[in-house]
């Protein structure tokens, strides 16, 4: 007995259901859809995640991070004076803490962990 194997590409499969989940739908059904869904990107979330953001500026601030992120890693890459001098810094850094007595560095620690906590955004 022969099997028969069918694959089918996810992204393909998404636009077709979605392709006939609207060919079913009302016109009147539809726009109350888009209403819906546009309403859903401008209205302001409420919560600590949205922290009082619509989903386009929650959006806007992933895309503009992500972008800054970038532009930030190319620029360190390409600067040797800057990598240098960062390194340096991280190396001075790391030997402070290392030196610090641990108790010392247990209390900063626990304060700025606190800090974080009553931060208000």
């Amino acid at each position: 007995m022969s099997q028969l194997t069918i694959q089918l590409d996810p992204v393909a499969l998404r636009e077709a259901t979605a392709q006939a989940i609207m060919g079913t739908l009302t016109p009147e059904v539809r726009e109350n859809l888009l209403r819906s869904a546009i309403s859903n990107l401008l209205n302001k979330k409420t919560g600590e995640y949205g922290m009082g953001k619509t989903e386009l500026e929650i959006a806007f601030d992933r895309a503009t991070t992500e972008v800054a992120r970038e532009l930030v890693r190319e620029y360190v890459k390409s600067d040797a004076s800057f990598m240098e001098k960062l390194n340096a810094l991280i190396r001075e850094t790391a030997d402070r803490i290392l030196n610090m007595p641990v108790d010392k560095m247990a209390e900063k620690m626990a304060d700025a962990f606190t800090s974080s906590m009553r931060r208000d955004y």
